[in-house]
């Protein structure tokens, strides 16, 4: 039996190892294909049930280990569609077919690759070469939101982008503290103003309606029964512990983190018990981390409850680690004044709500499960602070509410009193400063105010303005004179949640420069500058601006565009004021409480704009001494746009198809989606460098760590001259077992021989 086991096991050799060598055929052969992943050859041996000195060697079985996780070279492309992916995941792709009408028709059936050489067939779909359809989740091309929840197949649209109404101008700008007009001589003082003689006034005055401002707290006739918690100190009792949930793997790149604000780096290849040392050296006695290695990820512990951990940083995913916000740590309730079995009783009206405190399964014991508890209160809203003091406010007027119990109620902050309502108005302990216009500061003391008609009498005690309550209850200060200005300050503002509020410029009387008057105005403003802007159906109109400048002190300048190019009478409207005086102050900043520019109607040389808002950002407008005494640029540019036809695909570098139009827009109107596997060495192969989901992989996850780079092709990562040494060993064991099977035979012969 010995020999014939013998050449038993040689042959299942040599079967292995001709499984072997096509593997390697098969490496070889796909050594060019995109995305392809080769197959390894795992020998497993197969023994004899012989126990001890008996067994022998057994024979042999071949097979496939995939390498779907190893990574295929990267390479640039000259097709703006092509992709390659750079660490984990996978395109999502599906197959199609041609219906009876020739139109394409798609198999539902989601399939995975690697394979990137996309392009955009005659339909308008991306197709790699293998023939499979691109899947990704369609964009909002203007606001680059995502509109599908789940990945579709990408179909590019070869129709015109259609044009769009400016709407905003975004201009910045310096203006020169001395403007150099024509008529600007630095020895003349006034010489650099816009003064005219003008037939039409081109200046503008806007329409102020009186400053007011609106209280915040609501003062109604009957106040809702309030009682708000102070006092209370329990403390938390268990540290912080942040446990990373992620996959670490610092294999690809180095890089850091922060603790607390504590920078932690790490270089690539470092383990996770050398970055655990590496945070608790760098913290010292507030936090210490070691490296579970079972569940590889890093473990984070503050050293004691009042101390917590947030984290922050590009490094923290490849570490398993996620961004933390402030854990509440647990407080313990029966530890710090509570005993078991107390009950706190809150009545509200006729409603009565028994909070239960203990250890029992339907009984209070930590703050956070008393969060919980005050969530189902009957007529009454409440809610308790991370130190546990509850706030509770009834929800029916005239209901008043009752605190009683085992419970101490100061322990929550609470008096066992009851608060009523009859226009009581409670926790006004401050001074109201008001100063009105360029008058004196008036001084309310709210300290002995404490039922509502008192508020109203000290309010309408004030000189320059007008008080009483608004509809809903709340304080309303209204100026007496349109052009004041009402300045609030004090403890007392704050406790009326009312501000500080200026004079509303609503409406501005749009002057304008004519024709007869065109020269002049010229000679005494400066260019601001140009841009084309389009209106509904895409037209180009030339928006040329130009300022003027009013007064020194404050600087105070107008802006006007130019509305006519070429006016037939001399009355007719050339340069239209925009409707808006910029007044700067000593620094050169442009006063807080300038308004937003708008233009109702603008048109243009007989051409209708519409509503034109000038936007000029934080500072971006300043009165700056130059040497030139010009206008200075900063931006100017505008969100309108003509129509555009459809020029070139890409990919962008957030991973979102781009389409670029003749107009100059680029619109992101899809992204790719990729998909990831717990074990992608799982999927099954099939046609094309295409894989299919098993249960062996588990169930795809949309969403990967790897990166997405446009123009770019990742190919096979067969290593040719690695598959060449395999060959070799393969030959020599083939050619070993052939070498077995022949002196078996030799022997057989041999024993034959014996008896002739």
């Amino acid at each position: 039996m010995g020999i014939f086991s013998a050449m038993t096991t040689a042959i299942s050799g040599l079967r292995t190892q001709s499984f072997a060598l096509e593997q390697i055929s098969g490496n070889i052969a796909n050594s060019q294909t995109l995305g392809f992943k080769r197959n390894e050859t795992n020998f497993v041996d197969l023994v004899n049930e012989e126990q001890g000195s008996s067994q022998v060697a057994g024979s042999v079985k071949g097979k496939t280990r995939s390498t779907n996780r190893v990574q295929g070279e990267v390479s640039g492309s000259t097709v703006g569609t092509h992709m390659g992916i750079s660490g984990d995941g996978y395109f999502i792709v599906e197959e199609s077919s041609i219906g009876a009408g020739g139109e394409t028709l798609f198999s539902d059936q989601n399939l995975y690759t690697r394979r990137g050489d996309f392009e955009v067939d005659r339909n308008g779909f991306l197709k790699n070469g293998a023939g499979y359809f691109l899947k990704g989740r369609e964009l909002d091309p203007i606001s680059g939101n995502i509109i599908s929840s789940l990945p579709s197949v990408i179909k590019i649209s070869n129709d015109f982008l259609p044009a769009r109404r400016t709407t905003e101008v975004i201009y910045r700008a310096n203006l020169a503290v001395f403007p150099l007009t024509a008529t600007a001589d630095r020895d003349v003082p006034g010489s650099e103003f816009l003064r005219g003689p003008f037939g039409s006034n081109p200046t503008t005055q806007p329409i102020y309606y009186p400053a007011q401002t609106i209280g915040g707290i609501s003062f109604n006739d009957d106040l809702s029964a309030q009682i708000k918690g102070s006092g209370a100190m329990f403390e938390p009792d268990q540290a912080q512990v942040i446990v990373g949930k992620g996959v670490f793997d610092t294999s690809e790149k180095g890089g850091f983190f922060t603790v607390n604000g504590i920078t932690v780096n790490y270089q690539s290849g470092n383990s996770g018990a050398e970055i655990a040392e590496a945070v608790t050296s760098a913290m010292g006695d507030d936090v210490s981390a070691y490296f579970d290695s079972e569940d590889n990820r890093l473990i984070l512990t503050a050293s004691d409850a009042d101390v917590t951990i947030n984290l922050s940083g590009f490094g923290l995913a490849a570490v398993g680690l996620d961004k933390q916000e402030t854990i509440k740590p647990q407080i313990n309730l029966l530890t710090q004044g509570l005993s078991q079995n107390d009950i706190l009783i809150i009545r509200a009206g006729t409603n009565e709500n028994r909070i239960s405190f203990g250890s029992g399964s339907s009984q209070i014991s930590t703050i956070n499960e008393l969060e919980s508890a005050l969530d189902g209160l009957v007529g009454v809203n409440a809610a308790n602070d991370e130190k546990g003091n509850i706030s509770l406010v009834a929800l029916e007027n005239n209901k008043n509410i009752i605190i009683s119990g085992t419970v101490q109620p100061n322990l929550f902050g609470l008096q066992s009193i009851v608060r009523s309502s009859n226009e009581q108005i409670s926790g006004l302990n401050g001074l109201l400063e008001v100063t009105v216009g360029n008058g004196q500061k008036q001084l309310i003391d709210l300290r002995g105010v404490r039922v509502r008609n008192e508020l109203l009498q000290s309010l309408q005690g004030l000189a320059g303005v007008k008080a009483d309550f608004d509809a809903g209850g709340r304080v309303r200060i209204v100026a007496s004179n349109n052009m004041d200005v009402i300045k609030l300050s004090g403890e007392g503002a704050l406790e009326l949640g009312i501000t500080t509020a200026s004079p509303i410029p609503e409406e501005a009387l749009n002057g304008y420069v004519t024709n007869q008057d065109t020269e002049i105005f010229l000679n005494q403003s400066i260019d601001g500058g140009s841009i084309v802007i389009f209106n509904d159906s895409g037209e180009p109109v030339d928006l040329q601006l130009r300022w003027g400048k009013l007064s020194e002190d404050p600087g105070n300048w107008n802006l006007f565009y130019k509305e006519q190019s070429n006016p037939l009478r001399p009355e007719e409207p050339v340069w239209r004021n925009i409707g808006m005086d910029y007044t700067f102050d000593s620094s050169g900043d442009l006063l807080s409480s300038f308004g937003t520019p708008i233009i109702k109607n603008m048109e243009i040389d007989g051409i209708s704009i519409g509503r034109i808002q000038f936007d000029h950002g934080r500072g971006g407008l300043s009165q700056f001494s130059t040497f030139k005494g010009t206008t200075r640029l900063t931006e100017i540019s505008h969100d309108g746009y003509a129509a555009g036809e459809l020029t070139k695909i890409g990919l962008s570098e957030n991973g979102h198809i781009q389409a670029s139009y003749t107009n100059g827009r680029s619109l992101s109107i899809a992204e790719v989606s990729l998909a990831s596997f717990n074990n992608p060495n799982g999927l099954q192969k099939i046609d094309g460098g295409s894989f299919l989901a098993t249960d062996s992989s588990g169930e795809a996850l949309f969403g990967s760590s790897g990166k997405i780079e446009g123009q770019s092709l990742e190919g096979s990562n067969t290593d040719v001259a690695d598959e060449f040494t395999k060959l070799l060993v393969t030959q020599q064991a083939y050619a070993a077992g052939t070498r077995i099977i022949s002196t078996g035979n030799e022997m057989l012969q041999e024993a034959l021989n014996m008896i002739r």
